[in-house]
């Protein structure tokens, strides 16, 4: 039973992992960063996840919609497929991002965070408010059968973290720097016990992607690694490997090691653009 929940989080990474991107530099003024942000709304891409011999085990799909109100909600919704939804009890996980542009406009800022993951018969919640004035995080927890639980966490002066998919769109904007080859990235999370984490990633050169995956010719295309807790996904590493395409959208990941699966991996196969148009992956990528 634990390699099965170890199991159901290996099948979730990927898809989170997946929805980091990294586009243009801070140069741009406030005006042009938020009319970029707004070019994303209305965008949904779709992964397939895989490991060992069995493909599709499950389905992840990410979006970005903005309200009458002038809030951003990002979603993550992904569900286990063919064997895996049998043994798993058809397991459906859903993240929302609350998010709010800053005074600048050039990053979103996680208000709040919540995680649904939904079993048959089974619920399981948790919500994460962010109060930056107090420099406070809290959560709370509710499942099925369960007392709640609840905590709080002190956010380090100065740190704004951020859930993956508030990552993923600050990425595509710049806030973390423009995309150079052989650059590195210190991205902030959740905190935990009162301490910062963040989450490293390194652009590969194109010699070194190239001497990597040699199918790959990496002219147009960048090939990243990410350094993550490896305590999350049952690692022996904490390493994953992601490939962007020649418009900064991720369309591979590689949860690499993972104790009794091996490598575990995500496809993008689908973009709707803003506007309603639609474009499948290439076949054999």
């Amino acid at each position: 039973m634990r390699r099965l929940k170890r199991l159901v989080i290996i099948i979730i990474l990927p898809v989170l992992i997946l929805s980091f991107g990294i586009t243009s530099a801070l140069s741009e003024t406030p005006t042009e960063k938020i009319a970029q942000v707004n070019s994303y709304v209305g965008e949904e891409l779709e992964y397939r996840i895989s490991f060992w011999l069995f493909e599709d085990v499950a389905t992840g799909m990410v979006k970005l919609e903005k309200d009458e109100n002038g809030e951003y909600m990002a979603t993550l919704h992904a569900y286990t497929t063919g064997f895996v939804d049998r043994v798993l009890r058809h397991r459906v996980d859903t993240y929302v991002s609350h998010m709010a542009l800053s005074s600048d406009g050039k990053r979103f800022i996680t208000m709040r965070f919540e995680k649904t993951v939904e079993t048959t018969g089974k619920t399981k919640k948790s919500l994460t408010v962010f109060d930056y004035s107090g420099g406070v995080m809290t959560w709370k927890t509710t499942e099925t059968g369960k007392d709640d639980r609840t905590g709080e966490e002190k956010i380090p002066e100065g740190v704004y973290p951020v859930d993956p998919l508030a990552g993923f769109y600050n990425f595509r904007s710049g806030v973390y720097g423009p995309v150079n080859r052989g650059r590195e990235y210190d991205i902030p999370t959740f905190p935990k016990d009162g301490r910062k984490r963040d989450i490293y990633l390194r652009i590969n050169t194109k010699d070194e992607a190239q001497q990597r995956i040699n199918d790959r010719r990496f002219e147009t295309e960048y090939l990243a690694d990410v350094k993550i807790d490896k305590e999350l996904f049952g690692s022996r590493s904490g390493k994953v490997e992601i490939i962007f395409d020649a418009d900064m959208i991720p369309s591979e990941a590689v949860a690499k090691d993972i104790f009794f699966f091996g490598d575990v991996r995500g496809k993008l196969v689908k973009t709707t653009f803003a506007m309603g148009s639609m474009k499948a992956a290439p076949a054999g990528n």
